[in-house]
């Protein structure tokens, strides 16, 4: 018998698109990250002393709030340099990394975040292994960024992805699940619905959605009272009303002002954009996949609080429109584009002068997945291309 044609040898590009190298790379990263920001130890900000990371410690420091009964929103200085502004919900569900030495809970917080990312992009049914390991790779430098920072904008970005994954696979109670859980970390999470919404079980995820939403809104119970309660959320309202008021962030509100000089109401601007990316969706003239990808991007895009760790959600948004369809020129400028200015530019690859006086000041990270967002909802415009066949 004739011997059998040896295996094909895999090439190094076989080997950075094999999906345990895309895991290991992004947990490896993940846990180097957090150590480097650890390394240092405490450090001293008008006359207090903090911990690094503070972005976990906040987080951490709310469970221990809420448990001893205290207003999650007040400004403790003496712990943390900044506001809470989530819900009483995440408070409570960050137990399992509070309840942790602070140094093992911040590499565990961080590692959470970079492997739900990756798993989230591993679960979209619609993409092929290929396209999804060359997702990952794009969005690595906009993670990498997030984690950095020991933000949750990576887990919430897995959640909106998963949440669309699960509704795909006909799991509208895992979808709503997901849903919920990325709106208790951050509001805009409930755009998640949208892209959801499309599918063939609107009743039951809605339905499930409102369920889960009412779990989380009273979890806190189990640490507080009712009177409590009422208060923490008119407490974060509050809060968020006067942070919003205060900044337009990295967003199309900034981009107007800084470029255009113009100043509208920013509740009027996300109310606009809101409004186009719904009557978009429901042109349903494109893959569902491509309204994820516009739902992600708009809300970084249009939120006002949007800083340069919050843009791995856009960042992913744009891998997912750029590698579900057919490659075009035009989309990779775009692509490129994203990767240049919303990933690279963050880095301490370009001079930190050059970042302070052009790029923050110009929200120069927003505008590539402004021309994506933009070149989205154009796609489901109808265009009369032809004339009704009957004529002549």
């Amino acid at each position: 018998m004739p011997d059998s044609p040896p295996p094909p040898r895999r090439t190094p590009a076989d080997c950075l698109l094999h999906p345990n190298c895309v895991l290991a790379v992004y947990c490896i990263a993940a846990i180097v990250a957090t150590i480097i920001k650890l390394a240092p130890g405490t450090f001293e900000q008008n006359g207090f002393h903090y911990q690094p990371l503070q972005n976990f410690a906040i987080f951490r420091n709310a469970f221990y709030h809420l448990i001893r009964h205290q207003n999650l929103y007040a400004q403790f200085q003496f712990e943390q340099w900044d506001f809470y502004r989530y819900s009483p919900a995440f408070a409570l569900l960050f137990a399992p990394f509070a309840l942790l030495p602070y140094q093992i809970g911040a590499v565990l917080w961080n590692l959470l975040n970079a492997a739900a990312l990756y798993w989230a992009v591993r679960s979209v049914p619609s993409l092929d292994q290929r396209p999804k390991m060359l997702a990952l790779w794009f969005m690595f430098l906009a993670m990498l960024n997030s984690v950095a920072n020991a933000q949750s904008n990576a887990l919430v970005a897995a959640f909106m992805i998963a949440a669309w994954s699960a509704e795909e696979r006909e799991k509208p109670d895992l979808s709503a699940l997901f849903i919920v859980l990325a709106t208790s970390i951050k509001l805009f999470g409930v755009f998640a619905l949208l892209p959801c919404l499309l599918g063939r079980a609107r009743k039951q995820l809605l339905g499930y959605t409102a369920a889960w939403a009412a779990v989380f809104a009273l979890m806190p119970l189990l640490a507080v009272s009712w009177n409590e309660l009422g208060l923490l959320y008119r407490n974060w309202y509050a809060t968020l009303l006067a942070f919003n008021q205060a900044r337009l962030g990295i967003s199309v509100m900034g981009f107007l002002k800084a470029w255009l000089h113009l100043n509208p109401p920013a509740n009027y601007v996300v109310a606009a954009g809101a409004l186009v990316l719904i009557a978009s969706a429901l042109r349903a003239r494109q893959p569902r996949i491509l309204v994820l990808a516009s739902v992600l991007i708009f809300v970084t895009i249009f939120n006002y609080a949007a800083e340069s760790p919050s843009y791995v959600i856009a960042v992913a948004g744009v891998a997912l429109w750029y590698f579900s369809q057919p490659r075009t020129t035009a989309n990779l400028a775009l692509l490129a584009a994203t990767f240049l200015l919303s990933e690279l530019a963050s880095t301490d690859l370009v001079p930190r002068s050059l970042r302070r006086e052009f790029l923050e000041p110009y929200v120069v990270k927003a505008l590539p997945c402004i021309a994506v967002w933009l070149k989205l909802v154009m796609s489901s415009i109808p265009l009369n291309r032809e004339r009704n066949s009957s004529q002549p």
